[in-house]
């Protein structure tokens, strides 16, 4: 049951952050003391990450 449990909570944050990207390539206003974190992640997100699969060890 932990193991997809894992999986859920990793397809959200995946979610969660691919509409990032999209509202901030919207000019939505993002603001607060880690505004700039968020930007990255929301930044790097995609072009690192989405299409990868990962094996059942990572």
């Amino acid at each position: 049951m932990l193991e997809v449990l894992d999986q859920e909570k990793g397809l959200v944050q995946a979610e969660t952050l691919i509409q990032a990207g999209e509202r901030i390539a919207a000019d939505e206003m993002v603001s607060g003391a880690a505004v700039d974190c968020y930007r990255t992640a929301a930044a790097e997100f995609p072009d690192r990450f989405v299409g990868t699969c990962l094996g059942k060890r990572e």
